[in-house]
């Protein structure tokens, strides 16, 4: 009956991934990996089987739906053959032991008006009126009670297009009831009075890349274990935050689906990534990397509607990224980010403090005025057989606030625990302990001079020159800011410039956001970045200095402040 099955009955889902893998459908490297696991299954797999009569249920019922917005309103809903292909995988895959669901978890990631919101509601409905999953609960989750609701909204709206079902269901208040079945569909935000208590069989996660933290994520998972075949079903477009919840499960999934780690094995797990092949990423202006990026380009999504959005990225240097994120699915570090990551990534060497012992080095402080994070950046100028420069940032924040300040975008309590962060003792800034460490690395190398922000002169400032510093106050204006911010911009882009793969500091080289002046210099603006930026601020004052000691003079002091 199974292997009958594959032969005689529709498969849109096996027949999307070998158009896939025959490169008659456009897709990058990541959909193409899906498309190779499912295929690879299908002749390999020992504990599951492809049931393709679930998948074509599936696909009748969604037929049945009527659209309710855009050109399609009123038209009985098709699914796009990329829609096919991942209902179908995560429907049709069964365990042979107990013909439950395969997969418990599946990401999704498109770009926008790829049909994000039929992939979202579809497979609520279907839990509310065809898995035989007794008082089946289902929750629409996003980080804000009225961003859920969206997706909730959307099908009710779809409900009350298709006839007959708006008849079977029932609108209560923040729930959609099943009545016959006890099945109920809601909407929840990590914002909502309680999230306690629930039993939840289905977890629609929208725009995960949006969200904060994992514990909505952690609240609705746990609550499974009664399941029988529980699924959490986050769908999402690309994002800024590469250390969020979304991404570890972008990562998690890429890493299953990849086919050079075979030992990467998690059979329960779904990923579907649409984006472009690495190699045409830096192509985004052509046409055939949208198409990879984009399986419902010409349907849902205009060619048009993307070549104005070109246009206008390649006019407005700061557009360029969210065209990048939310039109190609290529994740960025910023809305309009300074250093391009992959580049920085690329800088990154292997070698400790003790390994530059005896070099000459400026450090740079960018201290924290009652608590928070507190960042000393040690620079090396070239030396020797070396031609590169160097840097080294140690990262201080209070032990009593690492716990707290982990419930937020960055995990300063793993950071901890691997040695890139160091935590002082109390809940505010130990200057004592900064300065004792200042002196203790000084053993090792050579510190010609610690540079400050001289608007912001501590006494800590004052006890390292008493301690036989020589200290000199850094401006954080242009006329200061602007010569070192280009210089390590040219450096890393140029790979002139190592650092030691500190985690903390690739974070922040992710957060910083830069102003101009009418002129186009350029600094690092703290109230514009995504989050924090001191290390690297630090690395900005200790390399002007680094630069003056080397007679490289800034352009303001050598040519004025230039006008236009």
């Amino acid at each position: 009956m199974r292997l009958a099955n594959l032969i005689r009955m529709k498969d849109p889902c096996t027949a999307y991934a070998r158009s896939v893998i025959g490169g008659k459908t456009p897709a990058g490297d990541f959909a193409q990996w899906a498309c190779a696991r499912h295929l690879w299954d299908l002749d390999n797999a020992s504990d599951y089987w492809f049931d393709v009569e679930e998948v074509n249920r599936f696909g009748r019922f969604a037929a049945n739906l009527v659209q309710f917005e855009g050109e399609h309103a009123g038209n009985r809903l098709e699914l796009l053959p990329w829609q096919s292909f991942v209902f179908g995988c995560i429907y049709g895959w069964k365990r042979k032991a107990d013909d439950l669901r395969r997969f418990r978890t599946a990401y999704v990631e498109v770009p926008r008006k790829n049909g994000k919101t039929t992939a979202a509601v579809v497979p609520a409905l279907y839990a509310l009126m065809v898995e035989k999953e007794p008082a089946a609960e289902v929750y629409a989750l996003a980080t804000k009670q009225d961003q859920a609701k969206r997706c909730w909204d959307a099908a009710w709206k779809m409900i009350a297009r298709t006839p007959g079902m708006s008849r079977r269901l029932r609108k209560r208040f923040n729930a959609i009831e099943n009545e016959s079945n006890f099945a109920l569909f809601r909407p929840l935000g990590a914002d909502s009075t309680t999230l306690d208590g629930l039993n939840p069989h289905l977890g629609i996660c929208d725009e995960v890349h949006a969200w904060k933290d994992r514990a909505l994520w952690d609240v609705i998972k746990d609550g499974m274990g009664s399941r029988r075949q529980p699924l959490m079903f986050a769908i999402t477009t690309a994002g800024y935050n590469q250390l969020g919840i979304c991404y570890e499960l972008r990562t998690h999934g890429l890493n299953i689906c990849d086919p050079t780690k075979s030992e990467y094995v998690d059979d329960s797990f779904f990923c579907y990534v649409a984006a472009p092949s690495r190699e045409n990423e830096d192509a985004w202006d052509d046409p055939v990397t949208w198409a990879e990026a984009n399986p419902s380009l010409g349907v849902t999504k205009r060619i048009d509607f993307m070549a104005d959005l070109c246009t206008r990225a390649k006019m407005i240097p700061s557009e360029r990224n969210t065209f990048l994120n939310k039109q190609l699915d290529i994740w960025t570090q910023a809305s309009q980010a300074w250093l391009d990551l992959r580049q920085w990534d690329q800088c990154a060497g292997e070698f400790t403090l003790e390994d530059m012992a005896g070099e000459t080095c400026f450090v740079g402080i960018d201290l924290a005025k009652v608590s928070d994070m507190s960042s000393a950046a040690y620079v090396f100028p070239p030396a020797g057989d070396r031609i590169h420069w160097r840097v080294i940032v140690s990262h201080y924040v209070p032990d009593d606030d690492i716990v707290e300040r982990s419930k937020g975008t960055a995990p300063y309590h793993t950071w901890k625990d691997l040695g890139w962060i160091t935590a002082t003792p109390g809940n505010c800034t130990d200057y004592d302990f900064i300065r004792a460490d200042i002196n203790a690395n000084a053993a090792i190398v050579d510190v010609k001079q610690v540079v400050f922000d001289r608007h912001f002169a501590h006494e800590l400032v004052t006890h390292l020159q008493d301690d036989g510093f020589d200290c000199v106050g850094f401006g954080q204006g242009f006329v200061s800011m602007a010569a070192p911010t280009s210089e390590l911009e040219r450096m890393i882009v140029a790979h002139e410039l190592e650092h030691n793969g500190d985690r903390v500091l690739r974070w922040q080289a992710g957060n910083v956001v830069v102003v101009s002046d009418p002129a186009g210099n350029i600094k690092p603006d703290k109230s514009k970045a995504a989050d924090k930026i001191d290390g690297i601020v630090a690395t900005i004052m200790a390399l002007g200095v680094a630069m003056t000691s080397a007679n490289k003079r800034s352009p303001y002091e050598t040519q004025g402040i230039r006008s236009v």
